[in-house]
């Protein structure tokens, strides 16, 4: 009876330690599942980051931007952009529809710094900087300071217009010249084959159609950094269609 009590506790005993290495092995897989998962996890994470921060290096170090010594005071440039062109070209005084001339004079008006000439349908976005930076690899923009490698930022804390009724040596302003709209920040631009919605500016578009020329004057005033202050006299000229040269 002894014997018998021996090999059945033996028995049980060979069982138990066979269901206990089979736990253990159960659990060696899922464990090395585990850490391959996790393993994988991390390597997918470290690529990530490796792509997204060689696209975007602020994606590591946080929103880096430069901030100019500048303020709006100082800009003397201004860059436009025409229809749903959003790559930004230089105003000049020979540059065709829109014309960058500080104090001068146009169809009898005094004092306007820009003149922007166009007919119905036509649009132009306006955005201002400066070309006095020490910084020769970056462009001056007034605007609300974001992460651009390509531009520093005469930061701005508002935009305003203000519509002007005034009499030229021929001719009378009138608002109904051309719609003006502003913003402080959120102009579409290309810079460095690069799009970013950082800019601040005014849009005017030319709605209305006359048989005669219109002008509308206006003024932009730009608030910057520590009240400082810029006011741009702006001139519309809205062209007449020719209908003379419409042939039925």
């Amino acid at each position: 009876m002894q014997n018998n009590e021996q090999e059945n506790t033996s028995i049980i005993e060979q069982e138990r330690l066979r269901k206990s290495e089979q736990k253990m092995k159960k659990f060696n897989i899922n464990k090395n599942h585990i850490q391959g998962f996790i393993a994988g996890v991390l390597v997918s994470a470290i690529l990530f980051t490796g792509l997204v921060a060689g696209l975007n290096p602020s994606f590591l170090t946080g929103s880096i931007y430069t901030v100019s010594d500048l303020t709006v005071e100082e800009i003397d440039t201004v860059y436009f952009l025409k229809s749903d062109s959003m790559q930004l070209k230089k105003a000049s005084n020979t540059t065709e529809n829109i014309k960058h001339i500080p104090s001068s004079t146009h169809y009898g008006f005094e004092g306007i710094d820009i003149l922007i000439e166009g007919s119905v349908g036509e649009k132009y976005t306006l955005v201002f900087g400066a070309s006095s930076s020490d910084l020769t690899d970056k462009m001056t923009l007034v605007g609300v300071p974001r992460n651009n490698p390509s531009v520093e930022w005469i930061p701005i804390s508002g935009i305003e217009i203000k519509s002007a009724h005034e009499y030229g040596e021929f001719y009378t302003s009138n608002p109904r010249g051309a719609v003006v709209k502003y913003k402080k920040t959120g102009v579409s631009t290309i810079i460095d084959s690069r799009e970013f919605r950082q800019a601040s500016g005014i849009v005017i578009e030319f709605t209305s159609i006359g048989s005669y020329d219109a002008y509308h004057i206006f003024y932009v005033v730009l608030t910057g950094a520590g009240e400082s202050i810029k006011t741009l006299k702006v001139l519309c000229h809205n062209k007449a269609l020719d209908y003379s040269a419409i042939t039925p």
